[in-house]
């Protein structure tokens, strides 16, 4: 991708094309997050347009990555906005919002104080369409308690 930064920079269209053509046939879930945010810089339109496909294709594969907590918040607002997301259920979206919530606090060395998850990644829940009011209860996960229902 560097040399694709290069090419741009230095004004040479036919050295940025092939890298074009390189990145989109080893776009993957695993990297498709560090491949669009590139995207944005550069402005490659058509490569954001792969990436968000990919995005929204094989969405549960690009949560589960373990380099979905390095993206930027960009990034993760452009995902959770998404209008169609292929995911089992919002809350696997919500435990990846977590997960990066997580990983940047232990980037900053942040300790987990109260509700401090939830300014880090409150913003980025809003598009979400899941019927719980408290984002806080949803980020500390499913509850351990098991209520019985009496019939």
């Amino acid at each position: 991708m560097l040399t694709a930064y290069a090419a741009k920079k230095y004004l040479l269209p036919h050295l940025l094309r092939e890298c074009f053509v390189f990145i989109e046939a080893h776009v993957s879930p695993k990297n498709v997050c560090q491949v669009y945010e590139f995207a944005t810089v550069l402005e490659a339109h058509h490569l954001i347009y792969e990436c968000l496909n990919i995005i929204d294709r094989q969405t549960h594969h690009v949560l589960t990555c373990t380099t979905f907590p390095s993206v930027s918040v960009s990034t993760l607002e452009t995902i959770v906005g998404r209008p169609y997301l292929n995911i089992y259920s919002e809350f696997s979206l919500y435990s990846a919002v977590h997960l990066w919530a997580e990983g940047g606090m232990q980037e900053k060395k942040c300790r987990d104080r109260d509700g401090e998850l939830e300014d880090s990644s409150g913003h980025c829940l809003a598009p979400c369409s899941v019927s719980c009011h408290d984002s806080r209860r949803v980020l500390q996960g499913p509850s351990q308690e098991w209520t019985s229902f009496e019939r």
